[in-house]
């Protein structure tokens, strides 16, 4: 049996199987835009700010994580809508 690779699909002689790979898979065609990321950033600082008492000094801080939870949270509901 002969087994080619090609730009990640495999064949085999005459069948054409799918590839593991969509790069579309991880594209957010309905995400919400920049401006709707950057108020859900901005709530989650806030929330953040609110559960230690609004003392100052840590807003880069709570902006950085809230950042990254809303980038988790985006990243993994977008995988969710394709398995």
């Amino acid at each position: 049996m002969k087994i080619k690779i090609i730009c990640t699909c495999i064949t085999e002689v005459g069948t054409m199987l799918k590839p593991r790979f969509d790069p579309l898979r991880f594209s957010r065609p309905n995400g919400p835009t920049q401006q709707e990321r950057r108020r859900m950033i901005a709530e989650a600082a806030y929330h953040r700010a609110h559960q230690r008492g609004f003392v100052g000094g840590n807003e880069v801080s709570d902006w950085l994580a809230a950042e990254a939870e809303v980038d988790f949270s985006l990243s993994f509901q977008s995988t969710q809508h394709y398995d």
